[in-house]
């Protein structure tokens, strides 16, 4: 049995294989680099080992991917960030507003 290259075996079967999806205005290299940040969005480290190594293989340089690799971070970081500052805020009793994190819907039901 031959072993295949993680480039030759999307991670997640063909979800992960992107080439055969019809372009609609980004290049294939595009985006490939677009696959690194939605993989590192996604936590799933098998998909952002298969499009490192496609992104390899289309002439990415290592700073163009860890830039794609340092804005997806930022990215990801933002709502992360906020959520566990709206967490803390809650548990320390500093609401800003003084008021419920939703209303009712009028009905007498939270939202949430």
């Amino acid at each position: 049995m031959s072993k295949k290259s993680k480039q030759d075996s999307p991670c997640c079967g063909d979800s992960c294989d992107i080439g055969s999806m019809k372009a609609k205005g980004l290049t294939e290299r595009e985006r490939e680099l677009v696959a690194i940040g939605a993989s590192i969005g996604g936590n799933c480290i098998p998909c952002l080992e298969y499009h490192y190594e496609k992104c390899i293989a289309l002439g990415f340089t290592k700073e163009q991917m860890q830039d794609a690799i340092d804005v997806a971070k930022k990215v990801k970081e933002v709502p992360n960030n906020k959520i566990y500052e709206t967490a803390n805020k809650l548990v320390a009793g500093n609401n800003e507003k003084g008021e419920p994190c939703c209303k009712p819907d009028g009905k007498g039901k939270p939202c949430c």
